[in-house]
């Protein structure tokens, strides 16, 4: 029999869930272990929408045992992005330092396996923009610099769509970007 997904566990009133993972028994923590890493697969496949019955299948467990540990979906959805969330708080707590947001962004997308697609457009989008944007404001007026100054904008925006083509072919040629997700 096999529960709905969002359906919880009964719990009695006040007790917890689950119990953290460094209070299980080794095989318990070995069952978590390996469900985190089957979710992880199946939700890379098949999107957050992935059936947990795949997911204990992929980890070769009951569905029983993934309910234990996850009572609800979210559950597990949580499990899968915590190390995610923590590491994306740590890169930005480092770069915050050094960089504005923008770079600090794509220098955390740079530590990723895996990449969404929109996202990796959306990079190069921004970066042909910049160029463009650092032209425009020559062209327009709205800035006066010096004739060095004006080879050093000239020179940077030629850089940065030079680079936004480079991501550009590098996104058509990529396996590892992800696909928009399929609903």
């Amino acid at each position: 029999m096999t529960r709905p997904p969002d359906q919880e566990l009964a719990q009695p009133t006040g007790q917890p869930a689950t119990r953290p993972a460094e209070q299980l028994r080794a095989d318990a923590r070995q069952n978590r272990t390996r469900l985190i890493s089957a979710a992880t697969a199946a939700f890379a496949e098949k999107g957050a929408d992935a059936p947990l019955e795949d997911i204990a299948r992929r980890a070769g467990v009951g569905i029983g045992t993934l309910y234990r540990h996850f009572p609800k979906r979210i559950d597990v959805v949580e499990a899968v992005y915590v190390d995610d969330v923590d590491e994306l708080e740590a890169v930005a707590r480092t770069v915050s330092v050094e960089l504005e947001p923008w770079p600090a962004f794509v220098a955390w997308l740079g530590t990723r396996e895996r990449v969404q697609r929109p996202l990796v457009f959306a990079v190069v989008a921004c970066n042909a923009l910049w160029a463009l944007d650092s032209v425009l404001l020559l062209v327009t007026g709205w800035v006066e610099p010096t004739i060095l100054g004006e080879v050093f904008v000239l020179g940077q925006a030629a850089v940065v769509a030079v680079l936004a083509e480079l991501e550009f072919i590098g996104l058509r040629r990529s396996t590892l970007v992800e696909a928009h997700a399929r609903r």
